[in-house]
């Protein structure tokens, strides 16, 4: 049999035929033919996983832009809050303990700030 016509076969067919087969060099022709048949569905299994983990970590890094800009627009608006408030505060000591309980860079440094304006308001109205 041509190697032509065993491409043409389903691994399930040349199994049957390399049963049926006496020839030697027609069987080693069978099983090259169900090795590439083997060969061909393990790379295209390898290429369906492998674009699945691209499309998964694609969507995977759109998420976490998206929950990124999310968390980042809140934090901009808490800390115009916090700056707001700020504004009205001109105690040292109320706004050194904030200062403590401040648990982000951003927030320690708009209160450190404020602290500064406070003691500047304070020397200015003594001289």
């Amino acid at each position: 049999m041509a190697d032509e016509a065993l491409a043409g076969l389903d691994e399930g067919a040349l199994r049957k035929l390399l049963e049926v087969t006496a020839d030697l060099a027609e069987r080693r022709r069978i099983r090259s033919a169900i090795r590439e048949l083997q060969r061909q569905e393990l790379e295209r299994e390898e290429e369906a996983l492998a674009s699945k983990r691209f499309r998964a970590e694609r969507q995977d890094n759109k998420e976490n832009w998206l929950h990124s800009q999310q968390r980042e627009a809140e934090q901009r608006a808490a800390l115009a809050r916090l700056a707001g408030q700020l504004e009205s505060m001109n105690d040292v000591e109320e706004l050194t303990a904030l200062l403590r309980s401040a648990g982000e860079y951003e927030e320690r440094k708009l209160i450190r700030a404020a602290i500064r304006r406070v003691r500047a308001q304070e020397i200015e109205a003594a001289t």
